[in-house]
């Protein structure tokens, strides 16, 4: 997790972690006491909500998530829109290795570490209309 501004000590943060839940309890119980302007009230979302769950099993399924791990390892050369997407990320530091996270991580590595930040906005991209509901 990266901030745009030097955070004190002490200092009080808030943080959409999109989380979800299946238990109607659990997500009874995650009232947000945040106090931001923005705030959904909730920490948790409720995945019985029919349209989650489609867009979930269209393209959260286990085998989505360890696809792309297999074909991290066994394709793992670098693109230049892969550095890009890290370096937008914030996985790499353009013109300045050694303050990067994956400077000296193997290539499958940054490789899966580039897929995933591109899943994660295909689905930020899927899910948007669901989350807002």
């Amino acid at each position: 997790m990266r901030a745009i501004w030097d955070i004190s000590f002490g200092e009080e943060l808030t943080f959409n972690y999109e989380a979800v839940t299946e238990s109607l309890q659990e997500f009874d119980e995650a009232i947000c006491l945040c106090g931001s302007f923005k705030c959904a009230g909730r920490y948790l979302q409720l995945s019985n909500n029919k349209d989650h769950e489609v867009k979930m099993n269209e393209y959260h399924k286990f085998v989505d998530w360890n696809f792309i791990l297999y074909k991290a390892c066994i394709e793992p050369e670098m693109t230049q829109e892969d550095y890009k997407i890290l370096e937008t990320k914030g996985f790499l530091k353009p013109n300045d290795n050694d303050l990067s996270m994956l400077w000296e991580a193997p290539e499958w590595l940054k490789k899966w570490t580039s897929m995933i930040c591109q899943f994660i906005d295909f689905e930020e991209k899927e899910m948007v209309d669901v989350f807002r509901k």
